[in-house]
């Protein structure tokens, strides 16, 4: 009897073993103040604002102009608006490896793709149409497209094309982000697996790559590749360095502090930074890197002193930045085209601020609604 016994009590043994072990659960969720989404809201809010105050500039030049010194560093730094879009990329990086942190370092990539999708494409798809019903009420002498160019915007992949720009010049920059979404599962598995400075430097040295071999006539400033460091860097402060962006200790604000004073004297001695070609291609990214680092300590540093009102007010542009993006560039478009004879530059602004704010909210805040109701339908 006694083997039977031993046999019994080692069988115990193992099931107690399998209970315990189907009841372990995933790893925990990232412990994230949602506090801090304010602050990455408060960095897309003056991105945004940057991109409009800089495509105003370019098609209400009167107006962007003066002789007044701190006018005209003001006007200076909007004509620097390209920069914007390097620190969306960051902050898309950095969003999407902040998601897979929460979730304990997990991704189901079909998961992930069908948020992106519905995020993205929905809205996009929108604004194609709206552009298109617009151009055939009013015209537009800025309008080019053709079937081929209409089939690479809807697949986002106009900026791998020679129709970069025939739709809305704006755009490219949706394309850019679908790529970028595209690859991050690459990106973090690799992240995960080989040295992450090793990949940083392999990314930079494909983009610089990338600048200097042309293929098909492509301008590379606009395509994929030249990005890839500035999305990586995202995953990489997420991943690797502070989750919750917080740089409140003493050496995070003394560099915070030295990057600040680096871009001031180059903005202030440099006259044109031509920062699509500078440095290999690489100046407009570190540049762009030092920009994003001084926006977070800017905007820490507005909590910190409870002036709670322009970080609310930038912060809200921020949340509805992805619309504003899209409908501002057509807005001016017509605007210029059909009111510039009729009434003054000043009132076509404001109208165009109204109805920017208009289509930013209502039109992002209706899409977020008929979501919810067709999740929960399902």
């Amino acid at each position: 009897c006694y083997p039977v016994k031993k046999t019994d009590e080692l069988s115990g043994k193992i099931q107690l073993k399998q209970s315990l072990q189907s009841q372990i659960t995933p790893l925990p969720a990232r412990s994230i103040s949602p506090g801090n989404l304010q602050v990455l809201n408060f960095l897309k809010g003056i991105a945004i604002i940057w991109i409009v105050l800089f495509h105003m500039r370019k098609d209400f030049p009167d107006i962007f102009s003066s002789s007044e010194v701190v006018a005209s560093l003001f006007f200076k730094a909007v004509s620097y608006g390209p920069l914007a879009v390097n620190i969306f990329v960051i902050v898309s990086g950095f969003l999407l490896c902040r998601s897979y942190m929460v979730q304990g370092g997990k991704l189901n990539v079909r998961t992930f793709f069908e948020k992106r999708v519905l995020r993205l494409l929905p809205l996009y798809y929108l604004a194609i149409a709206f552009v298109l019903g617009m151009d055939l009420l009013i015209g537009s002498e800025n309008f080019s497209l053709n079937l081929y160019s209409l089939f690479f915007h809807l697949a986002g992949l106009h900026n791998l094309t020679p129709y970069t720009f025939d739709l809305q010049g704006a755009w490219w920059f949706i394309a850019l982000i679908v790529q970028l979404y595209i690859l991050f599962p690459l990106l973090i598995s690799a992240a995960s697996r080989f040295n992450p400075w090793l990949i940083f430097a392999l990314l930079i040295v494909f983009a610089v790559a990338a600048r200097f071999v042309p293929y098909l006539n492509i301008n590379s400033n606009y395509s994929v590749f030249r990005f890839l460091p500035d999305f990586y860097l995202g995953i990489f402060l997420a991943k690797y360095i502070s989750c919750e962006l917080d740089f409140s200790s003493y050496w995070g604000r003394i560099s915070i502090l030295i990057i600040a004073a680096f871009l001031a004297g180059t903005y202030i001695i440099t006259n044109d930074l031509s920062l699509l070609y500078y440095g290999y291609g690489l100046f407009r990214s570190l540049i762009s890197w030092g920009i994003f680092f001084v926006i977070v300590g800017l905007g820490q540093l507005l909590s910190h002193l409870k002036l709670s009102l322009p970080v609310n007010v930038i912060s809200f542009f921020g949340i509805y930045s992805y619309s504003i993006y899209l409908f501002h560039r057509p807005f001016i478009y017509k605007y210029v085209t059909c009111s510039s004879p009729l009434m003054g530059k000043w009132l076509i602004i404001c109208l165009f601020l109204l109805f920017i704010l208009f289509f930013g909210v209502g039109v992002e805040k209706g899409y977020a609604r008929m979501s919810c109701y067709i999740r929960k339908a399902q």
